[in-house]
């Protein structure tokens, strides 16, 4: 967890992460599944998630240069991951968070 902590904008795969650990990448499968109750990949998402909504936030970086940032592979990728988990693609979560800041209603 603390190595996906500090790399998770590298481009991450289970084998060279595991490589890097010197597990085995289904030993290392098994603990994300058996202790955290995710995927090795849910995992990177959610910490890449995370700090693509910030940027989203605090930002004016193109939706491209941000999803690339965060350490996704590409701009399709992003949107797809974030529609998934945000139920918005990027440019309406950056959006709904303008609109919101301007209103006394926030969004959580």
């Amino acid at each position: 967890v603390r190595y996906l902590s500090c790399n998770f904008q590298k481009p991450l795969s289970l084998d060279t992460v595991a490589r890097e650990l010197g597990v085995s990448k289904y030993h290392l499968s098994h603990i994300f599944s058996s202790r955290l109750h995710t995927s090795f990949s849910e995992y990177v998402n959610f910490l890449r998630l995370n700090l693509a909504r910030e940027l989203l936030l605090t930002t004016d970086q193109s939706i491209l240069e941000l999803g690339l940032t965060c350490g996704f592979s590409s701009q399709r990728t992003f949107n797809r991951v974030f529609q998934i988990h945000m139920g918005m693609s990027p440019r309406q979560y950056r959006e709904l968070k303008s609109v919101a800041s301007h209103s006394p209603l926030t969004i959580p």
